[in-house]
C-alpha cells in the first residue's frame, strides 16, 4: 500500500490533454531512490460529460545526487612570508545556487601541508579560499596544489568533484638596503667603513647573512660583509692605493644570495678630502729679524700634516720663497719634512736692500693630497756691524775685593776684524743707576779705563761695556760686550754663649761677639737677627766694641724636652755675614693640681679628712673645686692657672658604666676648676654598689706639664638611725596599749625621713600586738603595743621595729616587755576549768541546727533524693513541685507583668527547644587565655560582672572575647577565625583537664552525704534568669534560692581555711565546709561564711 500524496504536495498542470505532474523528491523521500514506483491517478466526475473511465499509470523513479560545479578564480601574487589566497567558486550545477559546507580536501603536489598548520580554509556562500603559510613551501616559486571537493552524503546529496589543480605564486621578498650615510667624507689616507642596513619590505624586518658587494667600477674597494642585526659593512682604505687620491667617488653596493629575498642596491658618495698642512719656521727662529745690509740670509722650513708628522717628499710638488715677486726655491735636505735655502750675499733681489725698511719673505708649499701651507716673515736690513772685544787682562768674569779699583781695557773692530776707533767706549751698571766713559783712547780701536769697586759695593753685578759710534759714523751701528765683576766682602766671624735650659715664659738678654777677621776688631753698627724655629727677632743692645745683647722671649716658643737651634745672624754692608748657633730647651712649666673643697648638695654635715677617696649617698651631688697650678717662679709666676683644658684622658668610670664617660670641667677662673658627680645624671645611673666610682682629671695648657688626679667615690645608701624618744615600759597588764614616739633620721644631712616604709615584729608567742604609724613631721613615726584577749597565764616578748626607705639604710630596734594577768584573765581562766563541759554541748546543738535545721525544705528533700539515687534507688518524686510548664509560665507572666501579657500553663509547649547558652566558666578559661590574666586579675573580673544580670554575663564577656581576638588577629598576622578557633580548642583542653581532675578526686573521696545547710534568707530571684522561679512558699522553710554556678579556686579555698581557723571555727568543722566549697557555687560558700559570722556575733552577746 502506497501514500496518497495531498493537492499540496505535487502541482499538476496542463495544456490541451498534456498534463505535467511535479513532485519534489524530498516529497518521495528524504534520501535517494531506485526505481520507486509512483502511480498517477485520473479520476473523471462521473456525473459530467462526456463520462470518461476513471485511469491510472505508474511510473517509475530513481532520484540521484546532484552535480557541483566550480570556478577557480585568479590566483594572487604573493611575497614569500606571506598567506597566499587561492580562492574558487562552488554552486549547483542545475540551480546555480551557491553549495556551502562542501568538504575539501587540500595539499601540495608533493605533500606535507597540514590544515590548521599551514593553510586555513575559509568557507563563505558559495565561495572558498585556501589561505596558505608560504613559509611552509620552502622557498619562493611556483607551485601546484591538489584540491578535492566531496560532500558528506546528507542531503542534497552532492557528487564528489574530480580532484582540481590550483597553481599559487610565490615570489621572493622586496627589499632595501639603506646606507646609514649616502655621502661619506674621508681624508686621504685613512680607513673610511660604510655602513648598510638590509631590511624586508613586507615587514620591515631586518635580514642576515647576506652577501654584500662592491659595485666593478670602483676599483678601490675593501672587505665587506655581514655584522649582526641586519647590519652590513664595508671598508676602504684610502692609503692602500697609489693611485686613489683626493676627489668624489660613486660607489655602487649590491647585496644578494638570500633564497627568499631579492637583490637590493644603493649608491653611496665618497668624498676623500685633502689632509691638513702645516709649515714650521726653522731658520730663522723668530718671524722678525734684522740683518746686516747684503748678508746672506738662510732659510729652513719644516713641512707636517695636521698631526706633526713629516710630509713625505714625494707628495710635495714645490716649496718657495718669495720677496717683493722674486722667487728663490728651497731644496728637500734629505731628512723628512726639511726643506732649505740660503739667500745670496751682495744680492739687490736678497738683502742689498736700503737699512730701516721692513722686508717680507713668503713661503709657501704645494702637494699632492694635502691642502696647501703658507708661512711667512719680516727681516730689516741693518747699519754695519761693529764688535766690542776685550782686551789685555780683562774677562768674561771678573773679581775684585771691595774698595779695590780695577783695570778694564777694550778693542774695537767693524765686520772685517778692522779696528774702528771713530768712536766712544762706555761701562755701566744699569741695575745701579751707574755709567762712565773709558777714560783713555788710543787712537788704535784700543780703551782702557779703572773700575772703582767702592762705588759699587758688594755683590756680583753684570757690566755692559758699550762701543757708541760718532755722529758722523752712522753707516756703522753701536755694538755691546757684557761682562761680570763680582766684588767679594770683609771676612768676619761671631762667637755666641754657651747654650742653657730654660723654662717656658723667661725672658732676657744673650751676650753675642761680632768680630773682623780681616782688622782685627769688634764691628759695631751691624744688624742684629735672632732666628728660632717659627720665631725670628731683630731686639739687641749694641754695646759699640762688637758685643751685642740679643733678648729672647721664650714665651714665642713651645715648651718641650727638645732642644732648639738658637741662631743669631749679624749682616752689616760689605761685610761677609756671620752666624753664631747655640742649643737651647725650653721646658714645659712644672704644674699640681690641689683639691681646693668638696661640696655635697643637699649639704653634708660632717667634715672630709680624705678629699681623694669619698663617698656619696644616692641621690646626692658634688662638686669637686680644684687648683691647677704653676709651681715654677722662674717665669715670673706661681699660682693658678686658667684656660687649662681637661685632656682626653679625662674619664668617669664605675659599676653602671660600661664604656668610660666624657667629663665636663667647668672653668670658675683663677685657675681655680669645678667637675660635678651627680649620682641622678641618667648618663651614669649610678646604684649603690660595693665597686667606686673612678673620676680621673687629666688638665693640660699650652707649654706647662700636665697634671692629674683620681677621685675613687663609692656610692652609698644614705646612713641613717632610728630613735626612740619616749621611755619603754618594762611591765604591762593585759589589756593596756603604750604609744612610742620613734625618730628616724638620716645622719648625712641631719634630716629626717618622711614615707619610709615600716614594719613591726613581735616574737612567738608574745601576748601583744604592734602597730606603727608616720607621723605629722619628717621622721617622726608612733609605735603601739596593745595587750587584749583572754591570757590563760602571764607572758612576755621583744618588739622589733623596722624602717626603711629607697636610698636609705635600715633603722632598727627592738625591746623586751612582760605582761601580767588581768582581773579578767584570772576569772575566765577558772571558767575554762569548769565551763568547757557546757560548751561542748552547746556546740553539739549548734552543729545540730546547722547541719539539719538550719538548712531550707527544698534542699533538704532535693539532698534526700540525692541520697537515694547514691544508693541505686528511684526517689519519690516531691508531691509540691511544678511541672515544667508551670515554671516557665510563672517565668514568663512574672518578666512581663509590666506589659500586662499572661500566658497559661496549655499555652506552654510540652517539648523543651534547646537553646545553646554559652558556660560563663569555659568564656572565663578563653578570656584568661586570650589577656593572659593572672587568677587575682580573673577573680576581680569575676566580681565585676557578677554585678550584672546574669543574662547579660555570657554576652558581655563574648564581646570582650571578640575585641581581643581581633587585636590577636592584627597583631599576628592571622583571621578572627583562626585565632577564635585555636582559644575554643585551647579552652577546651584546658577545661576537659580540669574535669577530668576533679573526677579522678571524686573517684578517690567518698560522696558526701552531708546535707547542704544553708540559713533561711529570702532572695528575690533575677527575672532576667532562664531558670523559672519556684512557686511562692513560706520564707523561712521553702524559699529556693538561686546560685550562679561559679565555684571557689583550689588557692580560694587555701585562703578560706587560713580564714576559718582565724575565725576559730573547729577542725572538724573546717574541713566539712572545705569539702563542700569544692562541690557547691562561691554564693552558697559565702553565704556560710556570713552565716557563721552572724552566729559567733550571737555567741558574743
Amino acid at each position: 500500500a502506497g501514500m496518497l500524496l495531498t493537492p499540496v504536495q505535487y502541482v499538476l498542470t496542463g495544456i490541451a490533454g498534456t498534463f505535467t505532474v511535479e513532485v519534489n523528491s524530498t516529497v518521495l523521500s528524504p534520501g535517494l531512490v531506485s526505481s520507486y514506483n509512483v502511480t498517477v491517478f485520473v479520476d473523471w466526475n462521473d456525473g459530467s460529460t462526456p463520462y470518461y473511465f476513471d485511469d491510472a499509470t505508474i511510473v517509475r523513479v530513481s532520484t540521484r545526487e546532484r552535480q557541483m560545479a566550480y570556478t577557480i578564480l585568479p590566483a594572487e601574487i604573493t611575497s614569500y612570508g606571506e598567506l597566499l589566497n587561492l580562492s574558487f567558486t562552488l554552486l549547483d550545477a542545475d540551480s546555480s545556487k551557491p553549495v556551502t559546507d562542501a568538504l575539501i580536501a587540500f595539499d601540495i603536489e608533493s605533500g606535507g601541508l597540514t590544515e590548521g598548520v599551514d593553510f586555513w580554509v575559509i568557507k563563505g556562500t558559495g565561495v572558498y579560499t585556501i589561505r596558505i603559510d608560504t613559509t611552509a613551501l620552502g622557498t619562493p616559486g611556483t607551485f601546484l596544489f591538489d584540491l578535492d571537493v566531496s560532500w558528506d552524503g546528507s542531503s542534497p546529496y552532492y557528487l564528489n568533484l574530480a580532484t582540481i589543480l590550483m597553481t599559487g605564486v610565490v615570489n621572493k621578498i622586496d627589499t632595501i638596503l639603506i646606507p646609514q650615510n649616502e655621502i661619506k667624507e674621508v681624508q686621504w689616507s685613512s680607513s673610511v667603513s660604510l655602513d648598510f642596513t638590509y631590511k624586508s619590505l613586507l615587514d620591515d624586518s631586518l635580514i642576515d647573512n647576506a652577501d654584500i658587494k662592491w659595485g666593478s667600477s670602483f676599483e678601490f674597494a675593501g672587505p665587506a660583509g655581514f655584522i649582526g642585526s641586519g647590519q652590513y659593512q664595508a671598508f676602504i682604505d684610502t692609503a692602500a692605493y697609489t693611485d686613489l687620491h683626493v676627489g668624489t667617488y660613486v660607489i655602487t653596493i649590491t647585496i644578494e644570495n638570500l633564497t627568499a629575498y631579492k637583490s637590493a642596491v644603493t649608491y653611496v658618495t665618497l668624498v676623500i678630502t685633502a689632509l691638513d698642512s702645516d709649515m714650521m719656521l726653522i731658520d730663522p727662529a723668530l718671524p722678525v729679524i734684522s740683518i746686516n745690509r747684503g748678508a746672506a740670509l738662510p732659510i729652513t722650513i719644516y713641512l707636517t700634516d695636521g698631526s706633526s708628522i713629516p710630509i713625505p717628499n714625494g707628495q710635495v710638488t714645490q716649496v718657495l720663497a718669495t720677496i717683493d715677486d722674486v722667487p728663490f726655491p728651497l731644496s728637500y735636505t734629505g731628512t723628512l719634512g726639511y726643506y732649505n735655502v740660503t739667500l745670496p750675499e751682495d744680492d739687490e733681489t736678497a738683502t742689498k736692500r736700503a737699512p730701516g725698511t721692513p722686508y717680507d719673505v713668503i713661503l709657501s708649499a704645494t702637494m699632492m693630497d694635502y691642502d696647501p701651507a703658507i708661512f711667512s716673515f719680516t727681516f730689516y736690513v741693518l747699519q754695519t756691524s761693529t764688535y766690542v772685544q776685550l782686551g789685555i787682562d780683562t774677562f768674561d768674569e771678573m773679581t775684585f775685593v771691595y774698595s779695590e779699583f780695577g783695570l778694564l781695557t777694550v778693542n774695537v773692530v767693524h765686520t772685517s776684524s778692522t779696528p774702528f776707533w771713530n768712536g766712544t767706549v762706555q761701562w755701566s751698571i744699569s741695575d745701579l743707576g751707574l755709567a762712565a766713559n773709558f777714560t783713555t783712547d788710543y787712537g788704535n780701536g784700543t780703551f782702557s779705563t779703572y773700575f772703582d769697586t767702592t762705588a759699587v759695593g758688594y755683590g756680583i753685578v753684570p757690566v755692559s761695556l758699550r762701543f757708541i759710534p760718532w755722529n758722523n759714523m752712522s753707516l756703522y751701528a753701536t755694538s755691546t760686550k757684557l761682562i761680570t765683576v763680582a766684588i767679594t766682602r770683609i771676612q768676619t766671624t761671631a762667637t755666641p754663649p754657651s747654650g742653657r735650659e730654660f723654662y717656658w715664659g723667661w725672658s732676657g738678654y744673650l751676650e753675642f761677639i761680632y768680630w773682623s777677621e780681616s782688622f782685627g776688631t769688634g764691628i759695631a753698627n751691624a744688624n742684629v737677627t735672632l732666628t728660632l724655629p717659627g720665631v725670628e727677632s731683630s731686639i739687641a743692645i749694641d754695646l759699640n766694641n762688637g758685643t751685642y745683647l740679643v733678648f729672647l722671649n721664650t714665651s714665642l716658643l713651645r715648651g718641650s724636652a727638645s732642644y732648639l737651634p738658637l741662631t743669631v745672624s749679624f749682616t752689616k754692608a760689605n761685610h761677609l755675614e756671620a752666624n753664631a748657633i747655640i742649643q737651647i730647651r725650653v721646658l714645659e712649666v712644672p704644674t699640681e693640681i690641689l683639691v681646693e673643697s668638696i661640696e655635697y648638695t643637699p649639704s653634708y654635715i660632717g667634715d672630709l679628712n680624705d678629699l681623694i677617696n669619698l663617698q656619696i649617698p644616692i641621690g646626692d651631688s658634688m662638686a669637686i673645686d680644684f687648683w691647677y697650678n704653676d709651681t715654677d717662679s722662674s717665669e715670673g709666676f706661681i699660682g693658678g692657672l686658667a684656660g687649662a683644658i681637661a685632656t682626653p684622658d679625662t674619664l668617669l668610670r664605675g659599676p653602671t658604666i660600661t664604656t668610660p664617660l666624657d667629663v665636663t670641667i667647668i672653668h670658675l677662673g683663677g685657675g681655680l676648676y669645678r667637675v660635678i658627680f651627680d649620682t641622678m645624671d641618667s648618663t651614669i645611673a649610678a646604684v649603690v654598689h660595693p665597686e667606686e666610682y673612678r673620676l680621673a682629671i687629666v688638665m693640660a695648657l699650652d707649654n706647662r706639664t700636665t697634671s692629674n688626679i683620681v677621685f675613687n667615690i663609692l656610692v652609698i645608701n644614705t646612713p641613717t638611725e632610728l630613735v626612740i624618744l619616749d621611755t619603754i615600759p618594762s611591765f604591762m597588764t593585759n589589756g593596756e596599749s603604750i604609744t612610742l614616739e620613734l625618730f628616724y633620721h638620716d645622719t648625712w644631712h641631719n634630716l629626717g625621713i618622711s614615707g619610709a616604709t615600716f614594719s613591726t615584729n613581735v616574737s612567738a608567742g608574745s601576748p601583744f600586738s604592734a602597730s606603727i604609724e608616720a607621723g605629722s613631721i619628717p621622721g617622726q613615726y608612733f609605735l603601739t603595743v596593745n595587750t587584749g584577749g583572754i591570757m590563760l597565764s602571764p607572758g612576755s616578748g621583744t618588739v622589733t621595729v623596722t624602717l626603711n626607705a629607697e636610698a636609705y639604710s635600715i633603722g632598727s630596734e627592738s625591746f623586751f616587755i612582760e605582761i601580767a594577768q588581768s582581773g579578767v584573765d584570772v576569772l575566765v581562766t577558772n571558767g575554762v576549768v569548769y565551763g568547757l563541759p557546757l560548751v561542748l554541748i552547746v556546740a553539739i546543738l549548734g552543729m545540730a541546727y546547722l547541719r539539719v535545721w538550719s538548712v531550707p525544705k527544698r534542699l533538704r528533700q532535693i539532698n534526700a533524693q540525692i541520697k537515694t539515687i547514691r544508693k541505686g534507688k528511684v526517689p519519690k518524686p516531691v508531691s509540691d513541685a511544678k511541672s515544667r510548664q508551670e515554671l516557665i509560665k510563672d517565668l514568663f507572666n512574672d518578666t512581663f507583668e509590666d506589659l500586662e501579657i499572661t500566658r497559661t500553663t496549655d499555652q506552654i509547649p510540652e517539648e523543651s527547644i534547646p537553646v545553646e547558652v554559652p558556660e560563663l566558666g569555659e568564656l572565663l578559661i578563653q578570656l584568661s587565655i586570650l589577656t593572659n590574666l593572672n587568677q587575682q586579675e580573673l577573680d576581680e573580673f569575676k566580681a565585676d560582672i557578677a554585678k550584672m544580670k546574669m543574662s547579660e554575663q555570657a554576652a558581655f564577656v563574648k564581646e570582650v572575647i571578640m575585641q581581643e581576638a581581633i587585636r590577636a588577629a592584627r597583631r599576628e598576622g592571622k583571621s578572627v577565625d583562626e585565632v577564635l578557633g585555636a582559644l575554643q580548642k585551647e579552652a577546651t583542653q584546658k577545661l576537659a583537664g580540669e574535669e577530668a581532675r576533679d573526677a579522678a578526686v571524686e573517684e578517690e573521696e567518698e560522696p558526701e552525704e552531708e546535707p547542704v545547710f544553708l540559713p533561711a534568707k529570702e532572695e528575690e530571684p533575677e527575672p532576667e534568669r532562664v531558670t523559672a522561679p519556684e512557686e511562692p512558699t513560706k520564707p523561712d522553710e521553702d524559699e529556693d534560692i538561686i546560685f550562679s554556678s561559679d565555684q571557689m579556686s583550689p588557692f580560694e579555698i587555701e585562703e578560706l581555711r587560713k580564714e576559718l581557723i582565724e575565725k576559730g571555727v573547729p577542725l572538724a568543722e573546717i574541713d566539712i565546709i572545705l569539702k563542700q566549697a569544692e562541690e557547691l557555687p562561691r554564693e552558697l560558700i559565702e553565704e556560710l561564711i556570713r552565716s557563721l559570722d552572724a552566729e559567733k556575733l550571737r555567741g558574743e552577746f
